[in-house]
């Protein structure tokens, strides 16, 4: 099960439950092997997050940020644009 994908210039981490996978394809690719997964949100430049293994969305009121927790190691920041989007996804 995947968690998040993040970017590394070339390169695409893919966060799972128990394994982390690094792979020689940008987030872009990514992007669009899953676009026909509701599931899978680009929520920024650096992230695709699967909406099915978030456990919790901490929102900052002072910045608009958002916290996304998937699991006691697992976390990212999101951006106050993609807020919006990312709650309907979840609804």
């Amino acid at each position: 099960d995947i968690l998040y994908l993040c970017s590394e210039g070339a390169y695409t981490t893919l966060y799972c439950k128990n394994e982390i996978f690094k792979c020689s394809k940008n987030l872009a690719s990514f992007t669009k092997m899953l676009k026909f997964y509701s599931n899978f949100i680009r929520i920024n430049r650096f992230y695709i997050i699967n909406t099915n293994n978030l456990k919790k969305i901490i929102k900052n009121p002072v910045s608009k940020r958002s916290t996304l927790i998937f699991d006691n190691i697992n976390q990212i920041e999101s951006s106050s644009k993609i807020n919006m989007e990312l709650y309907k996804a979840i609804i």
